[in-house]
């Protein structure tokens, strides 16, 4: 009796260290897919738009409907690709004008003050919030706002 009681401890803590080794790569695998939109994480999944709506359910500066996420008086379409997840948000709203800065300022109320790419440049706009405070440096993990180029311009963020 005593062996079967062992047996049974030992069988269960194997189960349970193989869960726990399945749980952690679990949680891994959905760390490595993490972004970080407008500072709220989204997982690389089939549910990403409706990740942005629940992100904008929950903040009334921000709307969404039929893939629009608006911030603001601007709307914006969203493009989302991979194979990494990348969402970008492109408008027809000009980098200048009223509605843009409102969309800043809250861009600044998010990621704090932004490394103006163009500094002095009042026609051309290229904010990047890096991804680490010591740094000016671009990488994955920056928030960037600048102007489309083009004809028709617009403003982009991703």
């Amino acid at each position: 009796m005593k062996k079967l009681i062992m047996i049974s401890i030992l069988l269960t803590g194997i189960c349970l260290m193989g869960c726990e080794n399945k749980r952690s790569q679990v949680v891994e695998k959905n760390i490595k897919d993490t972004i970080f939109f407008l500072g709220r994480p989204i997982v690389d999944n089939d549910s990403v738009y409706e990740q942005i709506s629940a992100i904008a359910d929950e903040d009334e500066m921000l709307s969404y409907s039929d893939s629009v996420l608006q911030i603001g008086d601007v709307r914006w379409g969203i493009n989302v690709r991979g194979p990494k997840l990348h969402i970008s948000l492109l408008t027809s709203v000009q980098p200048n004008t009223p509605e843009m800065k409102q969309v800043v300022q809250y861009l600044i109320g998010i990621y704090g003050e932004p490394f103006d790419n163009c500094e002095g440049d009042d026609e051309y706009i290229d904010l990047i919030w890096p991804a680490y405070n010591d740094s000016t440096t671009i990488n994955q993990c920056s928030a960037r706002l600048r102007r489309i180029k083009g004809e028709q311009g617009g403003t982009v963020f991703f």
